[in-house]
């Protein structure tokens, strides 16, 4: 692992644990083993370092959920393997995905680094729904932009709940789940 890495994975696990505030340059130093002045070489200030991780970090998410999933046959098991995706990123990387839950609306993070996910993210996601549209599936008059928030905030916080422990899930339930979003966006 680099230096750059080293700080990079030493500041997410101590911002989760004691928040940006309470985590300054000197102490990642001290806990990844990097001289301050090196971490300076690579970054301008703590914001600019929040701001590289959460762009890697949701890249990181993008590409493997969204960007990299591979088109089906049936529309339903493309979404429903999506979302599946999304789920097993958040178990394999807990303290990744609550990083960027707690600082997606943080204003710390650069406004043109959230811009810039953002429409990877849209771009990723109205793939799927542009090949629901194309079928037919979708529920009319509803705006394509309010049916992708439905199902954000949706999926989201159904990954949220289960990867925070508040609510344990079978995966008969996680099926049940994906069904009624899916029935919450098409005909």
């Amino acid at each position: 692992m680099s230096k750059r890495e080293k700080v990079l994975d030493t500041a997410v696990k101590m911002i989760i644990e004691n928040g940006i505030q309470n985590t300054s340059m000197g102490k990642i130093s001290k806990n990844s083993g990097v001289a301050v002045g090196t971490i300076y070489h690579y970054f301008e200030s703590k914001e600019d370092l929040i701001t590289e991780i959460y762009r890697n970090l949701k890249i990181k998410m993008l590409e493997r959920v969204i960007e990299n999933s591979q088109p089906m046959d049936d529309l339903y098991d493309y979404f429903k393997s999506s979302i599946k995706l999304l789920i097993k990123y958040a178990e394999e990387n807990p303290i990744e995905f609550e990083f960027m839950e707690r600082h997606h609306m943080s204003p710390v993070i650069d406004a043109k680094v959230k811009e810039e996910i953002e429409n990877r993210y849209k771009k990723g996601v109205k793939k799927i729904f542009k090949m629901l549209d194309e079928e037919g599936l979708l529920k009319e008059d509803i705006s394509l932009e309010l049916i992708i928030q439905y199902f954000q905030s949706s999926v989201m916080g159904l990954v949220r709940s289960y990867i925070n422990g508040e609510i344990k899930m079978t995966e008969k339930e996680i099926e049940q789940l994906i069904q009624m979003i899916w029935d919450g966006i098409t005909k």
